[in-house]
């Protein structure tokens, strides 16, 4: 049998109420058709319909009590229903097979042998929060079945991992922002490293998807939320992608648009006369010349490493491909000297 319990909450009654997600301890000062006056632990008072109060009142004390006793009260039952000395998991194990569901104080006469109403407390905040395993039907709580258990908690499993995503994701999308507008000197590189393989896999392919296709519903909701309160922009992810490093700054998002795929297929016929120029003459240095060897990350850095797969060992040793350091003035100066030399 539990200690303290109250059947009708009236002046001078411990009761509980919902206050966002958390549960808020007051104490009944007056009730009059159906909605208490309470008094709260910082000193406020609230109304408030007796509905709302949860299924587990009590105990009861005199209801001429001074505030600061009833402050006092509070205090004490408040710290002790912090502590719950029961396993959620282990009542649901229990509960099969006995009822489909029950109020708190079953629950907490099966976990102890004469629980008080701070207990039942305790007890019903522990089966609050094991949405997974339990289902709050006020003044019961539903025991779901072994299928419902694995379906709730794959469910619960990927809003969790939304909302990592999207907490992790709008943060490093300001990151990138920063970084874009010279506001950051922080590395996007390691700012990345630091992300869940997952989530940062997740972000890249949602930012390549979007400036792929700005209208695409894939991941719409997700986008929205990462990017709330930043400025409505329709170059954002391109802006991303550059401060992280994912595409070059010179970017033609019109030939991701266009589904356009980039291949190397031109650099393996270069590559091949390159190498069989090596082969003959054995060179140390391959110099590119020219106003597209400025292209270091989509000539130079191909190119050389193309060439070194299709030459022998022995000719790779110390071989170095570069562009040529006056790129395409090398005409330019070529000219002014033959002039100075008139």
């Amino acid at each position: 049998m539990v200690q303290g319990l109250v059947r009708y909450p009236g002046a001078g009654c411990v009761v509980e109420f919902m206050q966002g997600n958390a549960p808020q301890i007051a104490w009944v000062l007056a009730e009059q058709n159906g909605r208490l006056r309470l008094l709260l632990p910082n000193r406020r008072e609230t109304a408030l319909q007796a509905a709302r109060i949860r299924p587990w009142p009590g105990p009861a004390y005199e209801k001429n009590c001074s505030r600061d006793a009833a402050l006092e009260i509070l205090e004490r039952h408040k710290s002790r229903r912090e502590v719950a000395n029961v396993d959620p998991l282990e009542l649901w194990e229990l509960a099969q097979g006995e009822v489909e569901q029950a109020p708190a104080q079953w629950f907490a006469e099966l976990a102890m042998s004469e629980p008080d109403m701070d207990a039942v407390a305790a007890c019903g905040h522990v089966l609050m929060q094991a949405k997974s395993h339990f289902k709050f039907n006020p003044p019961n709580f539903e025991v779901y079945p072994d299928s419902v258990v694995a379906t709730r908690m794959a469910e619960l499993e990927a809003a969790r991992r939304r909302e990592e995503l999207v907490n992790t994701g709008s943060a490093f999308i300001r990151l990138l922002l920063g970084i874009h507008q010279k506001k950051s000197p922080q590395s996007p590189g390691r700012a990345a490293e630091s992300l869940d393989p997952d989530v940062r896999e997740r972000l890249r392919r949602t930012i390549m998807n979007r400036i792929a296709d700005p209208e695409t519903s894939a991941d719409d909701g997700l986008w929205k939320l990462m990017v709330k309160g930043l400025p409505d922009d329709p170059f954002l992810p391109l802006y991303l992608a550059q401060a992280w490093g994912l595409v070059e700054p010179h970017h033609n998002y019109w030939m991701d648009t266009a589904g356009y795929a980039p291949r190397n297929g031109w650099c393996n016929e270069i590559a091949q006369g390159l190498a069989g120029l090596v082969h003959s003459f054995n060179p140390q240095l391959i110099l590119i010349g020219g106003g597209v060897s400025a292209q270091q990350a989509l000539l130079i850095d191909p190119l050389a490493a193309q060439v070194r797969k299709s030459i022998m060992p022995a000719f790779a040793e110390g071989l170095e491909l570069k562009a040529a350091a006056l790129q395409n003035d090398a005409g330019l100066v070529g000219a002014v000297y033959y002039f100075k030399q008139q």
